[in-house]
Order: structure tokens, then sequence, then C-alpha cells
């Protein structure tokens, strides 16, 4: 028992960064590092002119228009 972790002991409760695992933390730590691995933000917005549009990525190069 001498790997558990308690409130009593005065190490406090474990942190995110400390229980994380897998996934979960390789993001954290790449958040961390100010990347963005998997586009899980938002893009950055331009004017929207014809100037200074706003690119939508896309995995094809088809474009496609509502009917």
């Amino acid at each position: 028992m001498a790997g558990l972790r308690s409130l009593a002991s005065g190490g406090g409760a474990p942190t995110d960064e400390v229980q994380a695992t897998g996934l979960e933390r390789e993001i954290m730590i790449a958040t961390e590092k100010g990347l963005d691995p998997y586009n899980m933000l938002p893009p950055k917005a331009a004017s929207g002119t014809k100037e200074d549009s706003n690119l939508v990525l896309s995995n094809t190069n088809k474009r496609n228009y509502p009917a």
C-alpha cells in the first residue's frame, strides 16, 4: 500500500496532469506547448472579404454547393 496517495498525507488531491493518461495526456501536453494536434480549436477567422477570405480546410478537392 506504499503506492497509494491519500489526502491525509499532505499531498493533496492529484492534479489532472498527474492522472491523465494516453490520448488525454497527449492533448494536454500539446495544449501546454500551444499546439492543436487534432484540430480541436476553432480556426482563426479573417475579415471575410474577397481579399482576406476565410479558408475552410477539407480532406478532398471537391467543392460541394447546396442544391
